[in-house]
């Protein structure tokens, strides 16, 4: 039979008899007289195996029950119980408490109306309850809320879901929900799923991971109707093949279209990543003509040694417009162009290299754009030897082809020295630099069989200035920091005549309040605006207290001089 005693040290100061506060009872020795009262604050240690329990009034009943009232508090291991009362009973090393309990440990912080706390099985037993787990972001509500062994999860007539706020997106209602924390899965049954409290889905028994474990099985369907599709109904079986690699089948049958089989396939290792997307549909019973139609995705990352970094990128698609009529985990529909491409990096303290090779497939009717067989970029920075003054140097070879134009293939040389002075802190900047920008090409003409050699030369100076002001308010009952940054920019690039020189590679860049501090309009180096121009401008930003943007505000002007 478990003893207990209570520690406190009225047995020692006759002033702490007269007060009334905390008592603590430890249960794990021998019995002491009751009642008991004192008002005293001391430190303690329990071991592991012990529960400590404070509460402003404690008393003992026939050397049998402990009663605690008024802010109870329960220790036990590397859980805390509070409550308004408790009884413990000694036979049976089990505590009842009531009112306002809450529950908190590593699994869980739960909220009911009472608890029941085998002491001896490190068992809990919450009623009506509402939760909020430890180790993921799931929470919900439970008529009946248990935990067994510190670890195994019973939820009845319960709630699940992981949306933040009061009123969640989705939701899923069990009968019942047990949760096993050290196998990282989940069990329920009896299960409806909602959508904005609108039931959308039924099924007897599902199994979850609340972990990042994973396991063999079928995962969440997708399902609808659509004028595009008709009636459509997709599957994703998972198939769990090993710790760094899985596969993924989903067939999907559309009423409209036919059955489109996607297989998904990825695989990792230490220094390295593959994911490869196969898709392919027999026939579209919407244009039969087509044929079989099909897509191929493989795109791999790896590196080496901590310098060098490799990556490629492969679509193949039996046509133009297989992206934009079939939902795509890689591509998006609005997407215009596939980005072939492969990309051998080496990066160091003050050089960069890489080697490239692209080729961009429009989609549609766009003019085809010149494939890059090669690529050499060489980048070298002096870090700054000089104090606040660094030295740059950036070239870069690049041969274009395009074997359906009259200037089938153009040779590019480019060569940027560059001095900048950077003066930045988090409360200001002053960013002085100048650069000369040597750019040679030369073009073949597979019609005449000759070759022509363009130089184009500009200089290029700039002086950016900005300051950072900012201060922490609250808006709408919420704590935030607001900014403003007034920044001036002066700009003067040489204009020089670029008329014989073809768009390669560039293209001009969107409009935005960013594009007036920009140093050129366009993407590439085939176009060099020649500018002689202020920017004045100032910008606003409130961030939360997790230091993201929520609203930005910004106001330029350019003032262009002869």
């Amino acid at each position: 039979m478990t003893k207990f005693s209570i520690l406190y040290l009225a047995l020692i100061s006759p002033l702490a008899l007269a007060s009334n506060s905390d008592t603590s009872i430890d249960i794990a020795s021998k019995c002491a007289p009751a009642p008991l009262t004192s008002a005293v604050s001391f430190e303690f240690t329990v071991p592991d195996d012990e529960v400590v329990v404070t509460s402003k009034d404690a008393s003992i009943i026939k050397d049998k029950y402990a009663e605690f009232i008024g802010q109870v508090t329960i220790f036990q291991q590397q859980q805390t119980v509070r409550a308004d009362s408790a009884i413990f009973n000694e036979e049976t090393s089990q505590f009842m408490a009531k009112g306002n309990v809450e529950l908190n440990s590593s699994s869980a912080v739960v909220k009911g109306e009472s608890i029941f706390i085998d002491e001896g099985n490190k068992d809990f037993e919450l009623q009506n309850a509402t939760y909020q787990f430890g180790f993921n972001a799931g929470r919900g509500k439970a008529g009946q809320f248990s935990i067994t062994d510190n670890s195994k999860l019973l939820l009845k007539d319960a709630t699940f879901t992981t949306c933040p706020g009061d009123d969640p997106s989705w939701l899923m209602a069990s009968n019942s929900i047990y949760i096993n924390q050290e196998k990282g899965w989940g069990e329920a049954w009896n299960t409806r799923f909602e959508i904005a409290d609108i039931p959308v889905l039924w099924v007897p028994y599902i199994t979850f991971p609340i972990t990042d474990k994973r396991k063999s099985g079928l995962l969440f369907p997708k399902f609808g109707s659509s004028s595009q599709y008709g009636t459509y109904y997709a599957q994703p079986i998972y198939f769990d093949l090993a710790p760094n690699y899985d596969f993924t089948l989903t067939p999907k049958y559309m009423s409209e279209r036919g059955l489109l089989w996607k297989g998904n396939f990825r695989h990792l290792t230490e220094n390295s990543s593959n994911a490869i997307q196969l898709e392919y549909l027999n026939e579209d019973k919407n244009n039969k003509a087509l044929g079989d139609r099909y897509l191929g995705y493989w795109q791999h990352e790896s590196s080496y040694k901590d310098n060098w970094h490799l990556t490629w990128q492969v679509t193949e698609l039996a046509d133009d417009n297989y992206i934009s009529e079939f939902d795509s985990e890689y591509h998006h529909k609005a997407d215009t162009n596939l980005n072939n491409f492969l990309s051998l990096n080496y990066y160091s303290d003050g050089f960069n290299f890489e080697l490239l090779s692209q080729d961009i497939q429009e989609l549609g009717p766009q003019a085809a754009s010149y494939s890059i067989p090669v690529q050499l970029s060489a980048d070298w920075d002096s870090n700054k030897y000089f104090g606040l003054v660094q030295a740059n140097f950036n070239s870069q070879y690049t041969l274009f082809e395009h074997q359906q134009l009259d200037i089938n293939q153009v040779q590019r040389l480019h060569l940027e020295p560059e001095l900048v002075f950077d003066w930045k802190t988090p409360a200001y900047q002053v960013l002085i630099s100048s650069s000369y920008l040597s750019t040679h090409y030369q073009k073949h003409d597979k019609l005449l069989d000759e070759n022509e050699d363009i130089t184009r030369n500009v200089a290029k100076h700039r002086l950016l200035a900005s300051i950072n002001f900012e201060k922490t308010g609250s808006y709408f009952g919420n704590n935030v920091r607001q900014t403003l940054e007034p920044k001036i920019q002066y700009l003067y690039t040489q204009n020089v005549d670029q008329s014989n020189i073809g768009l390669y590679d560039s293209q001009r860049l969107k409009q935005d309040y960013f594009s007036l501090f920009r140093e050129n309009t366009f993407s590439g180096i085939d176009r060099i605006v020649g500018m002689n121009q202020a920017s004045i401008g100032f910008s606003s930003s409130i961030f939360n207290e997790k230091n993201e943007e929520q609203l930005r505000f910004g106001k330029a002007q350019i003032i262009k001089f002869e």
